[in-house]
């Protein structure tokens, strides 16, 4: 995250550079670099999300799975308050 903080300033000072000395290369190279380093960013964001609805969707499963476990119990403890109850 760090490297791409200073590689988008890195790209706006090129460009505002290009600009004073009028370089037109070197404002489209820092346009460039900072367009390179937003639509990274955006892949990055979108893996990020799609890995976290995974471990969401991992975790649901693995709740109702206990959710499941936890009636058996219930249901056997129940069973073993009735029958100290005779």
């Amino acid at each position: 995250m760090f490297v791409a903080i200073v590689g988008m300033l890195l790209g706006l000072a090129v460009s505002i550079w290009g600009i004073g000395e009028n370089n037109i290369k070197a404002t489209w190279l820092g346009l460039v670099m900072i367009v390179a380093v937003c639509v990274s960013w955006w892949f990055w964001v979108m893996i990020i999300i799609r890995t976290m609805i995974d471990c969401t969707e991992k975790t649901q499963r693995g709740l109702g799975e206990i959710k499941y476990d936890l009636r058996e119990v219930r249901h056997m403890v129940r069973d073993l308050d009735s029958t100290s109850e005779r």
